[in-house]
């Protein structure tokens, strides 16, 4: 299951005062901080456990690349950029990379609270199946987290509303649109204000 696809994980950088903004003005900067640590590192754990063939770790920029290397296991995974524009652009062209070395990918952020290993391996069996099928992960707030694809479909990103509410059910119906057999993964939550953190799971 999953042997041939890529797994991607967009991240940041821990660091203070850079990281969970919104959540920092209830919690302070320091605990916002290790709150992200905590994700993005169960986050990692759990890609590192999926079915995947090969794992990417696209970091913001540059700078950061350097963390990342010390972080990670260079058996396990390749660290990546993102390109510059705004999320959509950024997800699109990661897609356009990582689908030239493997007949599927799936895309995920490194702050939901409460995913789990099963997520991720029914995303890749959901989107194996042939390039006319796709996966989401769709998130409380309207958004998702977890996008799969076989073939890269650029008005799945363009124009949408990020970091609106409306963000996963304009994508599904972009889906739908293309003609593409969507599979929809079981709500989860971003961490990103106080209430959130009782969502938060062990590794």
């Amino acid at each position: 299951m999953g042997s041939a696809g890529g797994l991607i994980v967009f991240a940041r950088e821990p660091q203070l005062g850079r990281v969970k903004t919104r959540l920092a003005a209830s919690i302070g900067d320091a605990v916002a901080l290790d709150v992200y640590t905590w994700l993005l590192t169960r986050t990692l754990h759990l890609a590192e456990q999926s079915a995947f063939r090969e794992r990417y770790l696209y970091c913001e920029n540059t700078l950061q690349v350097g963390y990342f290397k010390t972080l990670l296991n260079a058996e396990l995974w390749t660290i990546k950029t993102q390109t510059s524009g705004d999320l959509g652009r950024r997800m699109r062209d990661a897609f356009a990379t990582v689908l030239q070395a493997h007949d599927y990918a799936v895309l995920i952020g490194s702050d939901v609270a409460d995913f789990e290993l099963s997520d991720l391996n029914a995303a890749a069996t959901a989107v194996e199946k042939d390039r006319s099928h796709c996966a989401l992960g769709p998130t409380a707030d309207g958004g998702y987290w977890l996008i799969g694809l076989a073939k890269v479909e650029d008005t799945l990103f363009e124009s949408i509303p990020w970091s609106t509410d409306a963000v996963a059910s304009l994508t599904t119906s972009r889906m739908s649109q293309l003609g593409l057999s969507i599979t929809c993964l079981e709500i989860r939550h971003d961490v990103d204000e106080f209430d959130d953190l009782k969502y938060l799971r062990n590794v």
